[in-house]
């Protein structure tokens, strides 16, 4: 498992900006083509540019596995006519506008927020073909930022519960280890992408944090 120190539009905050599955990883425009070449190589699939809902915070707008997407229902019928154009099956959510910060998903299954209504998260659970569990995370309702989650293991925030803590490993079927990233950051998912190949963290993030962080994606 290769884990880089990364920016992205010279953010350290590279989760709000991305949307990075097994498939295919979702980075906003305006990136050179070394920086897209070096993603490409850290994660293993092909990096597609967008812009959506007239935004570049992609990681706030939705989440995917494979090459299927739930997104914010900010999206235009154009942002999903593009998306379509290049291979990408997306569903927009009714209700719900930072969708990215309220869900995290791997193959397996996905916890959402309990803001989701229960028409929503069947919605999601049906299109991504997973179980969907609400609950919260460190007791917050922020489970999407709270959670970055692959194939291989989880991190998840630092003052995550152990009923939180249990029921995320039974919902993605892999062990989740608490940590913080980009020099503090409790919530992962704003600082941290990853997939079954790679992992990107905030180019803040400290040794002990990556350490932390490739334990729990090996």
């Amino acid at each position: 498992m290769r884990i880089d120190k990364c920016t992205v539009r010279a953010s350290p905050f590279v989760g709000i900006f991305s949307i990075v599955t097994d498939k295919i990883a979702l980075m906003p425009q305006a990136m050179d083509k070394k920086e897209t070449k070096g993603l490409s190589d850290l994660l293993g699939v092909e990096v597609v540019h967008l812009s959506l809902a007239g935004s570049s915070l992609l990681g706030v707008l939705g989440r995917g596995i494979r090459k299927r997407f739930v997104f914010s229902d900010l999206l235009s019928d154009e942002d999903m006519d593009c998306l379509r154009e290049k291979g990408i099956l997306a569903e927009r959510i009714k209700g719900v506008t930072a969708l990215g910060n309220l869900l995290a998903v791997n193959k397996n299954g996905g916890l959402c927020s309990r803001i989701l209504s229960q028409q929503q998260i069947k919605s999601i659970s049906s299109f991504l073909g997973i179980e969907v569990h609400p609950t919260t995370i460190a007791g917050t309702d922020i489970v999407g930022s709270s959670v970055v989650a692959t194939s291989n293991g989880f991190i998840v925030h630092p003052l995550v519960s152990s009923d939180e803590m249990a029921l995320a490993i039974e919902a993605f079927g892999v062990v989740g280890i608490p940590t913080t990233a980009n020099y503090g950051d409790r919530f992962v998912a704003n600082s941290v992408a990853a997939n079954s190949f790679g992992v990107m963290v905030g180019n803040r993030t400290t040794t002990h944090e990556i350490i932390r962080i490739d334990e729990a994606f090996s």
